[in-house]
């Protein structure tokens, strides 16, 4: 099995790994729309890179609206996918690390946030 991340970047506890790769620092914006934003943020201890995907849905009550966002370490070959890609597409992006494990955060309307491990990236409706 591929180890990715420090023990600084990608903890055992969701929302420990979260706070972690959250306060790294953005290295490249891929897309960055008011609603949708894809980026790549990198560690600077180990040199692990993340990619980053936040959606968010208008839907015009009470200004909460709903925002999820998932986090999968990536390898050099995804990054340079990524990043070469002329005209970046969902299908791009959701071919990133199929099957490796992956921080999810929902925020939906109305509730609390919640931060758990998931597997692979989906991008999800977004406006």
């Amino acid at each position: 099995m591929i180890k990715f991340g420090c023990d600084k970047c990608w903890l055992l506890e969701a929302s420990e790994a979260y706070e972690a790769v959250t306060d790294l620092p953005i290295e490249i914006y891929l897309i960055n729309e008011p609603h949708f934003i894809v980026s790549i943020r990198a560690c600077p201890l180990c040199s692990q890179r993340y990619l980053q995907i936040t959606t968010e849905i208008v839907d015009w009550r009470d200004g909460e609206d709903p925002i999820y966002r998932k986090i999968i370490p990536i390898n050099d070959a995804e990054l340079a996918r990524l990043t070469s890609s002329s005209s970046l597409d969902d299908r791009i992006i959701e071919s990133v690390g199929i099957g490796r494990q992956s921080l999810k955060y929902d925020w939906p309307s109305g509730s609390d946030p919640i931060i758990y491990w998931g597997t692979g990236v989906n991008i999800g409706l977004h406006d």
